[in-house]
């Protein structure tokens, strides 16, 4: 069964959902059919997610794409500062990873700011115990403001600091989210406009301990 997920395509093959895009399988997640035969939302049965199920479909593109590029980039081996890291299979988009990554972008775009941890306190690790991700290890890293897809991507490569988390090993799955917001409406006549990203995206890979 197929069904479409913003501009990729979702298969349910035994009883799993696997996104793809460019012909591969990029994520794997359960999709048991319901009682009328439609496949249920890979999220419906993460915990605490359902502020992050409802979803634009151009954020919901993004992430395709991120997903798809890491893929790429991992099947061909890549070097972030002094360390080289060889040609491997791409990481599968994890439900649990890809809804704490939703929300955290989605806490990000209400208060405008761009990091880790929120004026709260809260922040990406506070997520992933929100969602009952029991992980060995994780990373992450944030950003705003791009509007291709590719560009976010081409900026963590840049990065020593967020490149290695694309192709380290270690990791068994990713999660991305991507906010995007509608333009601005004009601030009323004497008032300044707030400053505020249009996008505003997460990466978070894992270790889940199984």
């Amino acid at each position: 069964m197929v069904w479409r997920a913003g501009s990729s395509l979702v298969a349910c093959r035994g009883g799993r959902a696997l996104l793809l895009a460019g012909g591969l399988a990029l994520a794997a997640s359960a999709c048991d059919p319901d009682d009328s035969g439609e496949p249920v939302d890979p999220l419906a049965g993460v915990a605490g997610c359902e502020d992050a199920r409802e979803w634009t479909e151009e954020g919901a593109i993004f992430e395709a794409r991120v997903l798809e590029r890491i893929g790429e980039e991992r099947r061909t081996g890549g070097r972030c500062g002094e360390r080289t890291f060889p040609p491997q299979g791409p990481l599968p988009m994890d439900p649990e990873l890809r809804c704490a990554a939703r929300l955290h972008s989605l806490d990000m775009a209400a208060d405008n700011y761009v990091g880790y941890v929120a004026e709260d306190a809260l922040g990406v690790a506070d997520r992933l115990d929100a969602v009952d991700y029991d992980y060995g290890l994780w990373a992450a890293t944030v950003g705003a403001g791009w509007t291709v897809a590719d560009h976010a991507v081409d900026s963590w490569l840049e990065s020593e600091h967020h490149c290695w988390k694309l192709f380290a090993a270690e990791f068994d799955g990713v999660g991305v989210g991507v906010v995007v917001l509608p333009e601005p409406e004009a601030p009323p006549e004497g008032e300044e406009a707030v400053p505020a990203h249009r996008s505003y995206w997460t990466l978070v890979v894992g270790d889940e301990v199984r």
